[in-house]
């Protein structure tokens, strides 16, 4: 199945509209530090923690983003 119309129907199904392509975009970054700043496992754990918060993907992404620098010193 292709991607959009995958994400068309999981969005569907969980009630909510589809992600924009900002959002997507915020997401995989968000995962992609989170991979790097931790285990692998940590980036889908994070993304599905920053939903369950309910912090827009903008927002998590400067969190994340944060959390790295912070790291790196």
């Amino acid at each position: 199945m292709e991607s959009v119309e995958f994400l068309k129907i999981v969005a569907q199904e969980f009630g909510v509209d589809q992600p924009t392509d900002h959002e997507m975009d915020a997401v995989l970054k968000i995962a992609s530090i989170s991979a790097h700043s931790s285990e692998r496992k940590m980036a889908p754990i994070v993304c599905w923690l920053s939903a369950k918060a309910g912090v827009s993907p903008k927002d998590a992404l400067e969190i994340m983003s944060k959390i790295a620098d912070d790291k790196q010193d």
